[in-house]
């Protein structure tokens, strides 16, 4: 696809990849949180960290919001379909060079990954990029667990726990986690945002593969 422009690219993306939000560091691109997979069956459970989704509550509801989540959403279940994603990974890897301006890339600020090809579609795209940081925040760990290749050293991949004051996931080499915590001690390095006008200003532990566990405080 070397004939790419934003336009065609967003043929195959859905939407665009943002570099619009000021609290966070780098671009991001989301998906629709209420198609999540693991994600869905923890909102119904009182004490999940998805029980209450910041992503279904305020701009999240915005019909405008909502709209471009789903569309990039079913390009993701279409572009699978179609050609493994391949087009879409391709896109993809021309847009976030164009807007990962700072060298920051978070995956999924909304939603999560939709299948194993999804995730390979996420890895190539990094090691298309390697001067480009990636985080991959997901709780989908039997699709990360089903890929067994490398993990390019420029993509961080953070598993989830799946409750609020939970332990971290226990996971293979390669790939990091993140905790929740409320009323018990936090895990591993805490996550400044809520002492600096909830921003990541110059904090890159999310994309940091050093960084072992990265707790957030439960908002």
């Amino acid at each position: 696809m070397n004939d790419l422009t934003i336009k065609t690219a967003r043929v195959h993306t859905g939407g665009d990849v943002s570099n619009k939000n000021s609290k966070m560091l780098g671009s991001s691109f989301g998906l629709d949180p209420f198609q999540c997979k693991v994600g869905s069956e923890l909102s119904k459970i009182e004490g999940s960290v998805c029980h209450q989704c910041y992503a279904k509550r305020g701009t999240g509801i915005y019909p405008s919001v909502r709209k471009g989540r789903e569309n990039n959403t079913q390009h993701i279940v279409d572009g699978d379909k179609k050609d493994g994603l391949k087009s879409w990974s391709d896109a993809m890897i021309f847009l976030i060079e164009k807007r990962a301006t700072l060298g920051f890339h978070r995956w999924h600020d909304a939603g999560d990954l939709q299948s194993l090809n999804h995730y390979k579609a996420i890895i190539r795209i990094a090691e298309k990029l390697p001067n480009i940081k990636f985080w991959l925040p997901t709780k989908e760990k039997k699709v990360i667990n089903s890929y067994k290749g490398n993990i390019p050293d420029n993509l961080c991949v953070r598993l989830s726990a799946p409750m609020v004051d939970g332990l971290p996931s226990k996971v293979r080499k390669g790939i990091n986690t993140s905790t929740v915590h409320k009323n018990q001690t936090a895990h591993g390095y805490v996550c400044p945002a809520p002492k600096q006008n909830n921003s990541c200003g110059d904090c890159t532990a999310c994309y940091n593969k050093n960084v072992a566990n990265v707790s957030y405080h439960k908002h």
